[in-house]
């Protein structure tokens, strides 16, 4: 998980990585832990 010292260098990071639409969603639900995912994807031909 991202675990941030506060609201403010949560939204920012969030903005500069992810976009617009996570940075907004960090403001509007005051996270500063956000989840970390990862995925892993193939292709098969």
């Amino acid at each position: 998980d991202y675990k941030f010292e506060s609201i403010q260098e949560a939204e920012e990071l969030s903005r500069f990585f992810f976009g617009d639409e996570l940075g907004d969603k960090v403001v509007k639900n005051n996270w500063v832990i956000l989840p970390e995912c990862t995925g892993v994807w193939w292709l098969k031909i």
